[in-house]
């Protein structure tokens, strides 16, 4: 089974239909600094899926995390290229890659 992490919301009540997160798939997030062999490292946002939690069904959309996100990371997060993060706003995602130093490009 995969792992999968939930992301702390920064927003309110999501905006959510599926069309409205399309745009973002096969975007990216991009390290702001090069490692030491001068590699940019990147998350890819591979896909994005209506994934309901417990918490956001039993609360009717103002807790807990609807979409989740597959991530190719070049980074390796504990060994691994390929993760899930659920979230609710688009933007927990956002602030998620900002704190590990990383910044949102479109393609």
């Amino acid at each position: 089974m995969e792992e999968s992490k939930t992301l702390n919301s920064v927003g309110k009540y999501h905006f959510g239909r599926m069309i409205d997160l399309e745009k973002y798939v096969d975007c990216y997030f991009e390290s702001n600094l090069a490692d030491e062999s001068n590699i940019i490292n990147k998350a890819i946002i591979y896909s994005i899926v209506y994934n309901p939690n417990e918490i956001y069904c039993r609360t009717d959309g103002y807790a807990g995390a609807c979409w989740t996100a597959t991530i190719h990371d070049s980074r390796l997060i504990k060994g691994k290229s390929t993760y899930k993060l659920n979230f609710r706003n688009f933007v927990d995602l956002v602030v998620h890659f900002e704190t590990e130093d990383m910044k949102f490009c479109q393609k």
